[in-house]
């Protein structure tokens, strides 16, 4: 049976103002599921709830079954900043990240399940030139090599395999 990660009752504040209310969501391993609306509704703040980055002032959030680690160790907030250094390959970035997180796996296996092998041994200044930033959102989903549910503000950019293999 796949993951199930849902929330209910949710509401949050920012800065004393109520953001949004009653928000309630459910999404399985392997599914997409897109939060739509016009700026300053609250979808990043949503998704910073859901990833534990933020605390919601009611509702919960639920992942069952709960990992080791709880929620935070399965769910992952992909936000503006990609946290590659320009002065290392995206290979090993990756590398870096992996090692860090304790993930393992083949870091040129997870960038070729997202479609991004050709990238391996270029740093990642010069692999901005005349491409968007979709590909960072992308290799930057590889970095753990651990498996969970991957939240992006550019959820176009997630297009394709939606886990990276190697981990």
């Amino acid at each position: 049976m796949p993951a199930r990660l849902s929330g209910s009752g949710l509401a949050a504040e920012r800065g004393g103002r109520a953001v949004f209310t009653g928000i309630g969501f459910a999404v399985a391993g392997g599914e997409m599921l897109a939060v739509t609306g016009p700026n300053g509704a609250g979808k990043s703040t949503l998704l910073r709830v859901v990833a534990g980055l933020l605390q919601p002032v009611a509702g919960a959030i639920r992942l069952e079954p709960e990992p080791d680690g709880g929620i935070a160790a399965a769910v992952h907030y992909l936000g503006h900043l990609d946290a590659l250094k320009p002065s290392l390959s995206v290979g090993d970035n990756l590398g870096f990240w992996r090692r860090l997180y304790g993930g393992d796996g083949d870091v040129e296996v997870a960038l070729e399940s997202v479609g991004l092998a050709y990238l391996s041994t270029c740093l990642p200044a010069a692999s901005r030139r005349g491409r968007s930033g979709a590909w960072r959102s992308r290799a930057f989903s590889c970095r753990s090599g651990r498996s969970g549910f991957l939240m992006s503000r550019q959820p176009r950019s997630m297009r394709g395999p939606r886990r990276c293999s190697g981990g």
